[in-house]
């Protein structure tokens, strides 16, 4: 007869490859699946390379290459209803006659309305935190806002956000302060397109959206301590001018050590290649998508 002590290690054990297959096939399904959600949406992910900035130092450049493994989490009030964070979003052009930014099911009166019923009072920073450290993480990078224009945190340029909620609290600073509390290095995503404010790529106001974009960002910058990683993802369309330049000099200002991706519209200190996908059918195991033509690192750190 087995010892209870035994048992109880055989069954955390089997507790801990179950999830970590759980997470495997959750990363691969979400992979495959945002493959295919790009078909239908315009991309514009342009790099003035004639643009010179300030990169962060080389002590934090070989930093970056020594973490390799962190969690993203991109979450927001449309996850109530278990669909995709801006992507489910069916986005019309700020122009009149534009193409769309996005065609998807959910219209615009349904996904903007979720934050209204937003309250997630089970969520546990610190958890996810540990969580990230036991599973060998070093860093995490939370979306503060994505396409669809919600803001994941307490911004006082606009009345989309957080504090809006139900929830009334600033999930981005909780976060960070957990991180803080377990020496963990902390990021965010952000992204400067916006399918919801309608002066984003409109035909009079862009430059309107361009100072509420500038905004938010000394928010991010100013207000949340020291941040390790700044993750862009795609001007799109409109006329941004100097804009990418400016923001990336007020990184460096307030956050000179901040590794920043190439998505801002000017190159910095890594890039994201796009991971091709394939897809492998096997008999007992159904279809997968798995990386082609990627090892190691998902990022290339730029000199």
């Amino acid at each position: 007869m087995e010892s209870p002590v035994l048992v109880e290690k055989q069954t955390q054990l089997s507790m801990i490859i179950k999830r970590n297959c759980l997470l495997a096939i959750a990363i691969v399904f979400a992979t495959h699946t945002n493959l295919f959600a790009q078909k239908d949406e315009i991309q514009s992910y342009k790099v003035d390379k004639n643009v010179k900035v300030e990169k962060a130092s080389p002590e934090a450049v070989e930093r970056f290459k020594d973490k390799r493994f962190g969690m993203f989490i991109h979450w927001g009030p449309i996850s109530q209803l278990g669909k995709q964070l801006s992507h489910s979003r069916n986005s019309k052009s700020h122009k009149p006659g534009g193409k769309p930014y996005k065609i998807a099911d959910i219209e615009p009166e349904v996904y903007d309305v979720q934050y209204k019923t937003f309250n997630p009072t089970k969520y546990d920073p610190d958890y996810i935190v540990d969580l990230a450290k036991r599973a060998g993480m070093k860093y995490l990078v939370f979306t503060a806002k994505h396409h669809a224009g919600f803001s994941m945190f307490d911004s006082k340029v606009t009345d989309y956000d957080i504090m809006n909620t139900p929830y009334g609290k600033d999930i981005l600073k909780e976060l960070e302060q957990a991180c803080r509390k377990q020496n963990f290095d902390f990021g965010f995503y952000y992204s400067p397109r916006d399918w919801y404010n309608p002066d984003c790529d409109s035909k009079d106001h862009h430059d309107r959206y361009i100072t509420f974009y500038k905004a938010q960002m000394e928010e991010l910058l100013n207000n949340y301590g020291k941040i390790n990683e700044i993750w862009f993802d795609g001007l799109g369309p409109g006329d941004w001018k100097n804009t990418s330049a400016e923001v990336m000099t007020r990184i460096r200002e307030l956050q000179p050590d901040a590794m920043v991706n190439d998505r801002g519209g000017v190159g910095a200190d890594f890039t994201r290649p796009n991971i091709r996908l394939v897809s492998l059918t096997t008999n007992n195991f159904g279809r997968l998508a798995i990386p082609q033509q990627a090892s190691g690192d998902t990022t290339q750190t730029q000199t």
